[in-house]
Protein backbone atom coordinates (compact mmCIF):
# COMPACT_ATOMS: atom_id res chain seq x y z
CA UNK A 1 0.00 0.00 0.00
CA UNK A 2 2.84 2.05 0.94
CA UNK A 3 4.87 1.38 -2.15
CA UNK A 4 1.48 2.34 -4.70
CA UNK A 5 1.39 6.11 -2.57
CA UNK A 6 4.88 6.66 -2.76
CA UNK A 7 4.66 5.70 -6.51
CA UNK A 8 1.31 8.00 -7.65
CA UNK A 9 3.23 10.76 -5.46
CA UNK A 10 6.17 10.34 -7.64
CA UNK A 11 4.09 10.15 -10.90
CA UNK A 12 1.87 13.11 -9.45
CA UNK A 13 4.66 15.34 -9.46
CA UNK A 14 6.45 14.94 -12.21
CA UNK A 15 3.43 17.00 -14.14
CA UNK A 16 3.31 19.25 -11.23
CA UNK A 17 7.33 19.91 -11.75
CA UNK A 18 8.32 23.31 -10.02
CA UNK A 19 11.77 24.76 -8.28
CA UNK A 20 12.81 25.59 -5.20
CA UNK A 21 15.52 27.49 -5.44
CA UNK A 22 16.46 26.79 -2.07
CA UNK A 23 16.47 23.18 -2.22
CA UNK A 24 17.27 22.27 -5.65
CA UNK A 25 20.50 20.35 -7.00
CA UNK A 26 22.51 21.61 -10.33
CA UNK A 27 24.24 18.50 -11.50
CA UNK A 28 23.73 15.77 -14.19
CA UNK A 29 23.59 13.49 -11.71
CA UNK A 30 21.66 12.69 -8.71
CA UNK A 31 21.59 14.36 -5.93
CA UNK A 32 23.20 13.14 -2.63
CA UNK A 33 20.59 13.90 0.11
CA UNK A 34 20.53 15.07 2.63
CA UNK A 35 23.18 17.10 3.45
CA UNK A 36 25.90 15.25 4.92
CA UNK A 37 26.50 17.82 7.99
CA UNK A 38 26.90 17.37 11.26
CA UNK A 39 25.46 19.83 13.06
CA UNK A 40 26.91 18.90 16.48
CA UNK A 41 30.52 18.07 17.05
CA UNK A 42 30.67 14.29 19.10
CA UNK A 43 33.12 15.23 21.37
CA UNK A 44 34.93 12.31 22.76
CA UNK A 45 31.93 10.39 22.39
CA UNK A 46 30.23 8.83 18.95
CA UNK A 47 26.67 10.14 19.84
CA UNK A 48 25.65 12.99 22.02
CA UNK A 49 21.59 12.31 22.05
CA UNK A 50 20.40 15.63 23.21
CA UNK A 51 22.21 18.98 23.15
CA UNK A 52 20.43 21.00 26.04
CA UNK A 53 20.40 20.54 29.64
CA UNK A 54 16.91 20.08 31.64
CA UNK A 55 16.33 19.97 34.96
CA UNK A 56 12.29 20.19 34.61
CA UNK A 57 10.61 16.88 35.09
CA UNK A 58 7.10 16.55 33.75
CA UNK A 59 4.95 19.03 31.22
CA UNK A 60 7.32 21.71 29.89
CA UNK A 61 5.93 25.26 28.20
CA UNK A 62 7.21 28.33 27.36
CA UNK A 63 7.08 31.41 24.52
CA UNK A 64 9.63 32.75 23.17
CA UNK A 65 10.43 36.28 23.04
CA UNK A 66 8.95 37.08 19.33
CA UNK A 67 5.79 34.76 20.61
CA UNK A 68 6.48 31.60 19.10
CA UNK A 69 5.77 28.90 21.86
CA UNK A 70 6.19 24.92 22.53
CA UNK A 71 5.12 22.22 24.69
CA UNK A 72 7.02 18.98 25.67
CA UNK A 73 7.69 16.10 28.08
CA UNK A 74 10.83 16.13 30.04
CA UNK A 75 12.10 12.57 32.16
CA UNK A 76 15.26 12.25 33.55
CA UNK A 77 16.49 15.75 32.26
CA UNK A 78 15.81 14.08 28.59
CA UNK A 79 12.78 15.22 26.10
CA UNK A 80 10.47 12.05 26.26
CA UNK A 81 7.00 12.34 25.25
CA UNK A 82 5.36 14.54 22.65
CA UNK A 83 7.01 17.33 21.22
CA UNK A 84 5.26 20.57 19.63
CA UNK A 85 5.94 23.92 18.59
CA UNK A 86 4.14 26.58 16.90
CA UNK A 87 5.10 30.45 15.24
CA UNK A 88 3.46 33.19 16.79
CA UNK A 89 0.47 33.14 14.85
CA UNK A 90 -0.27 29.37 16.66
CA UNK A 91 0.53 28.12 12.96
CA UNK A 92 2.04 24.82 13.96
CA UNK A 93 5.89 24.58 13.37
CA UNK A 94 6.90 20.81 13.91
CA UNK A 95 5.37 18.26 15.90
CA UNK A 96 7.21 14.72 16.90
CA UNK A 97 7.65 12.44 19.57
CA UNK A 98 10.36 11.89 21.27
CA UNK A 99 12.04 8.47 23.54
CA UNK A 100 15.17 9.54 26.06
CA UNK A 101 15.70 12.83 23.98
CA UNK A 102 15.67 10.26 20.39
CA UNK A 103 12.81 11.12 17.87
CA UNK A 104 10.16 8.21 17.43
CA UNK A 105 7.81 7.60 14.66
CA UNK A 106 6.76 10.45 12.43
CA UNK A 107 7.90 14.05 11.88
CA UNK A 108 6.82 16.85 10.85
CA UNK A 109 7.72 20.49 9.68
CA UNK A 110 5.42 23.13 8.26
CA UNK A 111 6.01 26.60 7.14
CA UNK A 112 4.50 29.76 8.73
CA UNK A 113 1.65 29.67 5.78
CA UNK A 114 0.49 26.04 7.29
CA UNK A 115 2.38 24.21 4.35
CA UNK A 116 4.20 20.93 5.27
CA UNK A 117 7.45 20.93 4.16
CA UNK A 118 9.11 17.88 5.53
CA UNK A 119 7.94 14.46 6.91
CA UNK A 120 10.61 12.24 8.23
CA UNK A 121 9.90 8.69 10.61
CA UNK A 122 12.68 7.89 13.02
CA UNK A 123 12.86 5.00 15.26
CA UNK A 124 14.23 5.03 18.01
CA UNK A 125 14.60 1.38 19.34
CA UNK A 126 16.30 1.15 16.49
CA UNK A 127 18.69 4.18 16.73
CA UNK A 128 19.64 2.45 20.35
CA UNK A 129 20.36 -1.21 18.72
CA UNK A 130 22.53 0.42 16.14
CA UNK A 131 24.59 2.41 18.48
CA UNK A 132 25.04 -0.68 20.76
CA UNK A 133 26.20 -2.84 17.35
CA UNK A 134 28.28 0.06 16.27
CA UNK A 135 29.96 0.90 19.23
CA UNK A 136 30.62 -2.93 19.44
CA UNK A 137 32.75 -2.85 16.44
CA UNK A 138 32.87 -6.72 16.52
CA UNK A 139 35.00 -7.81 13.00
CA UNK A 140 32.44 -10.20 12.31
CA UNK A 141 28.91 -10.25 14.41
CA UNK A 142 26.49 -7.34 13.19
CA UNK A 143 23.08 -7.14 12.21
CA UNK A 144 22.83 -4.00 10.16
CA UNK A 145 24.61 -2.63 7.08
CA UNK A 146 24.75 0.84 9.04
CA UNK A 147 27.72 -1.48 10.93
CA UNK A 148 29.17 -2.08 7.90
CA UNK A 149 29.42 1.26 6.57
CA UNK A 150 30.73 2.34 9.72
CA UNK A 151 33.40 -0.29 9.54
CA UNK A 152 34.24 1.05 6.11
CA UNK A 153 34.33 4.73 6.78
CA UNK A 154 34.60 5.03 10.17
CA UNK A 155 33.39 7.33 11.87
CA UNK A 156 32.14 9.48 8.97
CA UNK A 157 29.46 6.62 8.98
CA UNK A 158 28.38 7.98 12.13
CA UNK A 159 27.03 11.38 10.34
CA UNK A 160 23.50 9.16 9.50
CA UNK A 161 22.50 9.14 12.76
CA UNK A 162 22.92 12.86 13.42
CA UNK A 163 20.52 15.58 12.97
CA UNK A 164 22.68 17.32 10.77
CA UNK A 165 21.83 14.64 8.30
CA UNK A 166 18.39 14.75 8.48
CA UNK A 167 17.88 18.23 7.76
CA UNK A 168 19.01 20.51 4.94
CA UNK A 169 21.51 23.12 7.48
CA UNK A 170 23.67 25.59 6.04
CA UNK A 171 24.56 27.18 9.07
CA UNK A 172 25.44 25.74 12.64
CA UNK A 173 23.37 26.10 15.43
CA UNK A 174 24.45 28.65 18.02
CA UNK A 175 22.42 28.07 21.25
CA UNK A 176 21.28 25.33 23.67
CA UNK A 177 18.62 26.93 24.77
CA UNK A 178 15.06 25.99 23.57
CA UNK A 179 13.29 28.80 23.51
CA UNK A 180 15.61 30.41 21.54
CA UNK A 181 15.96 27.14 18.89
CA UNK A 182 12.59 27.51 18.37
CA UNK A 183 12.72 31.10 18.26
CA UNK A 184 15.32 30.44 15.28
CA UNK A 185 12.98 28.11 13.58
CA UNK A 186 10.22 30.00 13.45
CA UNK A 187 12.06 33.33 12.16
CA UNK A 188 14.25 31.53 9.64
CA UNK A 189 12.33 28.19 8.75
CA UNK A 190 14.75 27.92 5.47
CA UNK A 191 17.33 26.73 8.31
CA UNK A 192 15.27 24.33 10.33
CA UNK A 193 17.00 22.66 13.55
CA UNK A 194 14.91 20.22 15.41
CA UNK A 195 15.47 20.02 18.86
CA UNK A 196 17.58 17.13 19.23
CA UNK A 197 20.88 15.76 17.96
CA UNK A 198 20.79 12.17 17.37
CA UNK A 199 18.37 10.22 15.29
CA UNK A 200 17.40 7.35 12.92
CA UNK A 201 15.72 7.22 10.10
CA UNK A 202 13.19 4.42 9.50
CA UNK A 203 9.93 4.80 7.37
CA UNK A 204 8.86 7.34 5.05
CA UNK A 205 10.84 10.49 4.30
CA UNK A 206 9.89 13.52 2.07
CA UNK A 207 10.51 17.31 0.93
CA UNK A 208 8.10 19.59 -0.43
CA UNK A 209 8.80 23.25 -2.17
CA UNK A 210 6.28 26.03 -0.81
CA UNK A 211 3.65 25.00 -3.83
CA UNK A 212 3.28 21.60 -1.81
CA UNK A 213 5.36 20.01 -4.78
CA UNK A 214 7.11 16.72 -3.95
CA UNK A 215 11.13 17.11 -3.88
CA UNK A 216 12.03 13.90 -2.14
CA UNK A 217 10.09 10.93 -1.43
CA UNK A 218 11.69 7.72 -0.59
CA UNK A 219 11.77 5.01 2.32
CA UNK A 220 14.50 4.59 4.89
CA UNK A 221 15.63 1.10 6.72
CA UNK A 222 17.55 1.37 9.52
CA UNK A 223 19.64 4.13 9.03
CA UNK A 224 20.04 4.17 4.76
CA UNK A 225 17.71 4.66 2.02
CA UNK A 226 15.99 1.80 0.24
CA UNK A 227 13.59 0.90 -2.43
CA UNK A 228 12.48 3.36 -5.12
CA UNK A 229 13.12 7.10 -4.58
CA UNK A 230 12.36 10.83 -6.44
CA UNK A 231 14.58 13.68 -6.42
CA UNK A 232 13.51 16.67 -7.92
CA UNK A 233 16.13 18.94 -9.19
CA UNK A 234 16.64 21.86 -11.56
CA UNK A 235 17.13 19.43 -14.20
CA UNK A 236 14.01 17.57 -13.30
CA UNK A 237 12.76 14.71 -11.50
CA UNK A 238 15.18 11.64 -11.06
CA UNK A 239 13.69 7.94 -10.48
CA UNK A 240 16.10 5.40 -9.28
CA UNK A 241 16.83 2.58 -6.56
CA UNK A 242 19.35 2.44 -3.35
CA UNK A 243 20.30 -0.65 -1.58
CA UNK A 244 21.59 -0.69 1.85
CA UNK A 245 22.12 2.97 0.97
CA UNK A 246 23.88 3.16 -2.48
CA UNK A 247 22.27 3.92 -5.53
CA UNK A 248 22.42 1.08 -8.31
CA UNK A 249 20.69 -0.49 -11.19
CA UNK A 250 19.13 2.17 -13.32
CA UNK A 251 18.73 5.69 -12.35
CA UNK A 252 16.55 7.98 -14.86
CA UNK A 253 15.86 11.83 -15.62
CA UNK A 254 12.78 12.75 -16.83
CA UNK A 255 12.63 17.00 -18.02
CA UNK A 256 9.71 19.42 -17.07
CA UNK A 257 7.30 17.99 -19.61
CA UNK A 258 7.84 14.16 -17.90
CA UNK A 259 9.95 13.08 -20.83
CA UNK A 260 12.89 10.77 -19.80
CA UNK A 261 16.20 12.33 -20.86
CA UNK A 262 18.67 10.46 -19.03
CA UNK A 263 19.72 6.78 -17.99
CA UNK A 264 22.75 6.69 -15.98
CA UNK A 265 23.60 3.10 -15.16
CA UNK A 266 25.26 1.90 -11.03
CA UNK A 267 26.68 -1.46 -10.64
CA UNK A 268 25.86 -3.03 -7.07
CA UNK A 269 29.06 -1.04 -5.25
CA UNK A 270 27.10 2.05 -6.49
CA UNK A 271 29.85 3.00 -9.11
CA UNK A 272 28.74 4.39 -12.69
CA UNK A 273 28.83 1.99 -15.37
CA UNK A 274 27.41 4.27 -17.91
CA UNK A 275 24.75 6.54 -19.16
CA UNK A 276 22.89 6.73 -21.69
CA UNK A 277 21.40 10.43 -23.52
CA UNK A 278 17.70 10.54 -25.13
CA UNK A 279 16.97 12.16 -28.38
CA UNK A 280 15.53 15.76 -27.76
Amino acid sequence: MKQNILFTILTLSTALFSTAQHRAHVSGNPPMLPVDISVFSVGNSLFKNYPFSLETEGQLSDKTETGSFYTAAVKKGKLHGLWQSNYASGQLLDKGELVKGIPNGEWKVWNAAGELVAIRNYDADLFWRVKREVELNHPKQYSYALTARYKKQGRDAVKYMQAGYSFIQQRPLRTKDISQLVDLNSNDPEHYHPVFNDCLHHGLYMNFDDNGVTLDSGYYKAGLREGVWGHRTNDGLWKGAYKNGTRYNEWKLYDTNGKLRLIIFYNRNGKEEGRKKMSV
